[in-house]
């Protein structure tokens, strides 16, 4: 948690499955667990709601940027003599596409999660904890706008490797390459962190 929250935190969940479950919560509810979020008082509700507005808001302005990008490179020509990379092949179209559509996806479920967030206080977040149903679906719109925000980049990273190794120069190949394992390394010291 932030310094200086007024989130509760809680430290159940020492075992693996736990600690997997902490970190989901973490990421999407930005509380430790059900119970923290339940014992919420609030006034803790209106920032945690706050914080979420704002991770959300900043989704929708990447996921809006992915979708605007995809679009130029889907609707204009390859440049001619370029010999790096080669976008006249099926692959980076259809990732690029990929990009765009879920780039899309994670504005609409963003701008969804913020209609809800805008309209739910406290007392309603209460009583969806006690309907499984509903508090799947909340749980699912939570996790909309980020997971297809991941996909999108990845999509676009896919891209960029495939038009890169249709190309015919070497170093460029090797640096992508390099890059793709900087990549994985970040993204395992990143799960580190949060396991």
């Amino acid at each position: 948690m932030v310094a200086g929250s007024k989130l509760p935190t809680s430290t159940s969940g020492d075992n693996d499955g736990g600690r997997l479950q902490q970190c989901a919560y973490r990421v999407l509810l930005g509380t430790s667990s059900l119970t923290a979020l339940n014992g919420m008082s609030t006034e803790q509700w209106s920032e945690l709601s706050k914080r979420l507005n704002d991770r959300t808001e900043n989704i929708n302005v990447v996921g809006a940027l992915a979708v605007a990008t995809s679009a130029v490179f889907l609707t204009t020509n390859a440049p001619n003599g370029v010999r790096f990379v080669n976008w006249n092949r099926d692959v980076p179209y259809f990732y690029l596409s990929a990009c765009g559509g879920c780039g899309m996806l994670a504005v609409m479920s963003g701008l969804g999660l913020i209609v809800f967030l805008n309209g739910t206080d406290h007392a309603s977040i209460k009583k969806a904890l006690q309907n499984q149903f509903r508090f799947c679906a909340i749980f699912i719109l939570l996790a909309m706008p980020l997971t297809f925000l991941s996909f999108a980049s990845l999509c676009a990273g896919v891209a960029w490797m495939g038009a890169v190794w249709y190309g015919e120069t070497f170093w460029i190949k090797l640096i992508v390459s390099i890059g793709c394992l900087v990549y994985l390394f970040t993204l395992c010291v990143i799960g580190f962190v949060l396991y």
